[in-house]
């Protein structure tokens, strides 16, 4: 088959909705399927998929996640691409990722008789709500969740990253279960291959605790919590060292660990590249997700996994699904981040018992989570798609 894939995002920036377009897009090419991703001007071109792009835009350079004005004539420019495409090559199955790339594959679904696949990690008006962005069963709550709705009863197939999704789907926007499918996120185990402690710059920080965040530095991915949990856990451990690796806004958070005297127990990275992070995980100690969200995906707890580390987060349907019995839980209830850090000062004070169980994280992320596992779900849905 020739699947086009719509990803209306700056792909790749190295952030988590990518890294699953990506590995969703080679591990389907494994099974001989071609793979045309089309995506706005923007991102880092990689060498193994191939990606076709809009006209650029010189003016517009943001790489970060959240919501733009800008978006609604990139959006059409996508479209315009994606129609140029589809009369060039004879596509077989169009597989959207995000919201918008649904609306502009229903468009091209009506236009070319093309079946369509809905690729969704979260409800966007549910993590509005979560985030106290709108307010819940408001006005605007209320109008952004029909337009929601509406979205999701245009694909023959839609993909949830989480069963904790599929459950608000079909409880909060009356989906047909029959048509959701869910298929979590994976995690590239080749990468963390022949990696060894000590083989990172890191290593300059001696015999310090690592605690490891690894994702996109804003408000909805709880970096805010976790900077404000440290104030708790510095007094009681003045050997941890907290390592924030992504973007944006890192002098924001820079500044906000300077405010509260304790910028020398962090090191902010940056943006790094996908294909280095796990030389940065295999030299932390502990992993932290600090987001709060019900129904988001959260692949970076996957990546920790993969490197062994224990994994502290909330006690979330989504993240209890992910690590079961292996995680380490903080409770859901505010403040957050005195939860938090109680978690992690419990791993801190208990690590040697903790990093017992290493190999049988990583055993589990390599046995439960791999793309070649995921795949396999993947191509029951195309299957599925094909006899409809």
């Amino acid at each position: 088959m020739k699947i086009l894939m719509i990803a209306p995002t700056p792909f790749f920036s190295d952030r988590g909705c990518h890294i699953r377009i990506y590995e969703e897009a080679k591990i389907i090419q494994k099974y001989g399927h071609e793979i045309i991703v089309c995506t706005y001007h923007l991102g880092r071109d990689l060498p193994d998929i191939k990606i076709e792009r809009i006209i650029n835009i010189p003016f517009y350079k943001k790489y970060s996640p959240g919501f733009s004005f800008h978006k609604f004539y990139l959006d059409l420019f996508l479209l315009l691409k994606c129609i140029k495409i589809l009369k060039k090559f004879k596509i077989d199955l169009i597989h959207a990722h995000l919201h918008e790339g649904a609306l502009i594959g229903k468009i091209l679904s009506s236009l070319f008789k093309v079946p369509l696949i809905f690729d969704t990690q979260g409800s966007l008006v549910w993590e509005l709500a979560e985030d106290k962005i709108i307010k819940k069963d408001g006005i605007t709550f209320k109008f952004l969740k029909r337009v929601e709705k509406f979205v999701y009863k245009l694909p023959a197939k839609i993909i949830t990253s989480s069963t904790n999704l599929k459950n608000i789907l079909i409880r909060e926007f009356g989906i047909d279960e029959n048509k959701i499918k869910v298929i979590p996120d994976g995690v590239n185990i080749n990468m963390f291959e022949n990696l060894e402690w000590g083989s990172h710059p890191l290593k300059h920080l001696g015999n310090k605790k690592i605690i490891v965040y690894a994702g996109t530095l804003n408000k909805v991915n709880g970096i805010e919590i976790l900077i404000k949990s440290a104030h708790y856990i510095i007094p009681v451990f003045k050997d941890v060292h907290f390592l924030i690796i992504g973007y944006p806004d890192v002098n924001k958070y820079q500044a906000m660990v300077q405010e509260l005297g304790i910028e020398n127990y962090f090191t902010f990275t940056g943006r790094i590249p996908y294909e280095s992070l796990p030389r940065y995980l295999v030299n932390a100690h502990i992993g932290v997700a600090p987001k709060i969200s019900k129904s988001e995906a959260h692949g970076k707890i996957l990546h920790y996994l993969a490197a062994g580390l224990p994994v502290v987060a909330f006690d979330t349907p989504v993240n209890k699904e992910i690590l079961e019995e292996s995680g380490i839980y903080a409770k859901l209830s505010p403040p957050y981040e005195k939860s938090l850090a109680e978690a992690l000062i419990h791993v801190l004070q208990n690590f040697d018992s903790v990093v017992a169980s290493k190999n049988a994280l990583m055993e589990k992320a390599k046995n439960e989570c791999s793309w070649e596992k995921i795949g396999e779900k993947i191509k029951e849905v195309y299957n599925e798609i094909h006899k409809l």
